[in-house]
């Protein structure tokens, strides 16, 4: 068995590098694998299926998949029914604009229109509990792609919200804050 962990941003593929330099590592775009046809049991997209849910990419990934080959799709979802969750979900989603998301599930209607995967097993299983302060709560979800990205004007307001449904939610004293997860699993085959 050979795992080959792959990424298109060169910073990305520095930090994969570092972080697990025992990891044969490729930089590649999904739609331009450098890899024979057929020689692929299992792709697994972490995270990021989303950012290139093209039929481009999949029929790159069909090609370097084997016979029955598995395409396995895992997201790691903050869990929107706790209540404080769901209201910065709000405010992170007024700065989505049309940047790809995973739960817009515009990938998913690609997927269930794409003739050659077939999705034999979708599940919801409980995620990981993140705990952190406040700050390592905001700081979270500043590191998200559109709030990352806001202008200097906006990013403060937006970081504000965040802080202030914090404190309506929690006591001030409250030095931990749990964020719970949700992990979303699909596996299709190659048909």
């Amino acid at each position: 068995i050979k795992y080959l962990a792959t990424e298109p941003m060169p910073g990305f593929l520095d930090t994969l590098k570092a972080k697990c330099p025992e990891a044969e590592t490729m930089q590649l775009s999904a739609d331009k694998i450098p890899l024979p046809d057929t020689s692929v049991k299992t792709v697994v997209a972490a995270q990021c299926f989303h950012w290139f849910a093209t039929k481009e990419a999949l029929n790159e990934i069909y090609r370097v998949l084997v016979p029955n080959g598995k395409f396995v799709l895992v997201w790691n979802h903050k869990l929107r029914t706790v209540p404080w969750l769901d209201e910065i979900d709000v405010v992170v989603t007024e700065n989505y604009g049309d940047t790809p998301r995973a739960l817009n599930y515009t990938w998913k209607r690609l997927m269930d229109e794409y003739p050659k995967f077939k999705c034999i097993q979708h599940s919801t299983l409980d995620g990981i509990k993140w705990q952190g302060s406040r700050e390592d709560i905001v700081s979270h979800f500043e590191s998200i792609s559109v709030i990352s990205s806001l202008d200097s004007e906006t990013k403060p307001v937006v970081l504000q919200k965040f802080r202030d449904i914090l404190d309506k939610h929690f006591d001030k004293s409250l030095s931990e804050i749990d964020m719970p997860f949700e992990t979303e699993l699909y596996v299709c085959s190659k048909v």
